[in-house]
């Protein structure tokens, strides 16, 4: 083909394929296609009253005011216009069960996908504050810690109270279980019995609150301590005594006011054994190199023999 073609006369055709470009298969003759313009007063095909009212027509506004004109651009909510109503005008209308629609679906949205329907997520926070977070104790006697535990979520948390570290075995709390309210705060007190044959040193205890969803911590020190000085002084003065024995109540006390027993032995006592022992030791050498002495008899003779020019045998 020359590239001329007698657009006027009719030309079979199977399809599209077998016409030129510009021109479309239509009823088995190619027919020059006509550009789609909305307004120019022809509704052609893919134009509707949606797309194109000045060409289609207006929709009529369902449950508008008679006045309203739909599809005129202008979506009048006021008189009753909606996506629903003139789609033209308003929009299309969202699907239904979706994020924003004020309306919590709650088999696909919650707290967490959608605040803006189900409301900000849940906070739950606890803190543990100790008013005094490392205690001596003298071993034998008791020592309580206070721990103030607050409830700054927006849940009410019924936590339990677990103890473990070091110092678990002689402890315990008021509590296992405590309930707070959002913004409520409560004391709880934990109780340490220390052993009487305990070691000193410093010893951990743990103190945890936790549920399903949260746990808190919080890390105490046991400082455990002998009877000092002046607990042992003021012990004797009041107690009762022995004669000769420096006892009360069955508990032997050193000059230091220390228990003695067990490995603790008083450094003060140490010194007293290690100064006898040098005392000791220094006599028994100077005796054994000293010269015997001689019997008293022997010298009266001596001293007789000697004023009376005598000549003993």
């Amino acid at each position: 083909m020359s590239g001329l073609w007698d657009f006027e006369r009719s030309v079979q055709c199977c399809g599209d394929y077998d016409c030129p470009n510009g021109y479309s298969c239509s009823g088995y003759s190619c027919v020059k296609d006509v550009a789609i313009i909305c307004g120019d007063g022809r509704c052609s095909d893919g134009e509707t009253s949606y797309n194109c009212p000045y060409d289609c027509g207006m929709l009529p506004c369902t449950g508008c005011e008679s006045s309203v004109v739909c599809g005129d651009g202008y979506c009048d909510f006021s008189r009753g216009e909606s996506c629903s109503s003139c789609p033209y005008d308003c929009g299309s209308c969202a699907p239904k069960n979706y994020c924003g629609d004020g309306i919590c679906d709650l088999n696909t949205e919650s707290q967490y996908t959608c605040p803006q329907d189900c409301g900000d997520p849940i906070s739950h926070e606890v803190t543990m504050i100790a008013a005094d977070d490392c205690m001596e104790i003298v071993r034998g006697n008791n020592g309580e810690y206070q721990i103030l535990l607050t409830n700054r979520g927006d849940a009410t948390e019924t936590l339990s109270i677990i103890i473990s570290g070091e110092a678990a075995s002689w402890t315990s709390v008021a509590e296992s279980q405590v309930t707070l309210l959002p913004e409520q705060s409560r004391d709880l007190d934990v109780f340490v019995h220390v052993p009487s044959g305990q070691s000193p040193g410093l010893y951990t205890l743990n103190v945890k609150a936790r549920n399903s969803n949260l746990e808190v911590t919080d890390e105490l020190k046991v400082d455990v301590k002998l009877l000092d000085l002046q607990t042992s002084v003021n012990a004797t003065e009041t107690g009762s005594e022995n004669e000769g024995n420096n006892t009360q109540s069955g508990v032997i006390l050193s000059p230091t006011g220390a228990v003695i027993g067990g490995i603790e032995i008083p450094i003060l006592w140490i010194a007293v054994v290690l100064v006898v022992a040098c005392a000791l030791l220094g006599a028994y050498i100077i005796t054994k190199k000293s010269p015997k002495s001689m019997p008293a008899a022997e010298v009266t003779y001596k001293k007789y023999v000697s004023s009376h020019n005598v000549t003993g045998k």
